[in-house]
């Protein structure tokens, strides 16, 4: 069973903190601009690690563009509520502050045995039982059907399978691709046009 790189991004407004866990006590750590140049360096970065399990904190409009640009990148990406990573924190007694320091202790999270479902490790793959059970419902059949006729979930499909995803981590992605474009349209009212969705 091969295990993804496990990365934690603590998130600012002006910029982020990534730290990749390399084994015990070892940590790679580098500071991002919280833009898309930023999002694009990191992506450039991270290229040496190979496949990551990428794992940040909630933090709504910091956080919400970032998780969604790794995403569409291919990567197994888990948002986390901020409470969570805390009480781990407590729970390994972690007294260091900085976001450098966050930034590793989420990547630690990553690995806790609390948070596997979240994409962590490679092989049988399976959907979270964690969230809202109808909307999971609600969403997999018209995400299989996107999948085949919506031009911007198709091309994230084929990101993700040129990474050698899994289906299961295919359509996870694609569900969520459909329910961001949803909350798009009812949010600016207007039509839907997969040009605008395939430009971002």
């Amino acid at each position: 069973m091969q295990i993804l790189t496990p990365v934690g991004i603590d998130v600012a407004s002006q910029k982020f903190d990534v730290a990749v866990w390399k084994g015990k006590a070892a940590y790679k750590s580098k500071a991002f601009s919280n833009t898309p140049k930023g999002f694009d360096a990191l992506k450039k970065w991270l290229e040496p690690f190979g496949d990551c399990h990428i794992c940040m904190e909630a933090t709504g409009a910091y956080s919400e563009p970032l998780s969604t640009f790794l995403a569409d990148a291919g990567y197994a990406v888990s948002v986390e509520n901020p409470a969570r990573i805390k009480s781990f924190g407590c729970s390994e007694l972690s007294r260091n502050k900085t976001d450098k320091g966050d930034a590793r202790m989420i990547a630690r999270a990553g690995l806790n045995p609390m948070l596997q479902e979240s994409g962590l490790w490679k092989g049988k793959s399976r959907i979270s039982k964690v969230g809202n059970a109808m909307i999971r419902k609600a969403l997999y059949m018209p995400a299989l059907t996107a999948m085949r006729y919506n031009p911007a979930i198709i091309a994230l499909k084929e990101r993700m399978n040129a990474r050698n995803k899994s289906g299961k981590v295919v359509v996870c992605a694609a569900m969520k691709k459909l329910l961001q474009q949803a909350y798009g349209v009812l949010k600016s009212g207007q039509v839907f046009d997969a040009g605008i969705c395939l430009a971002r």
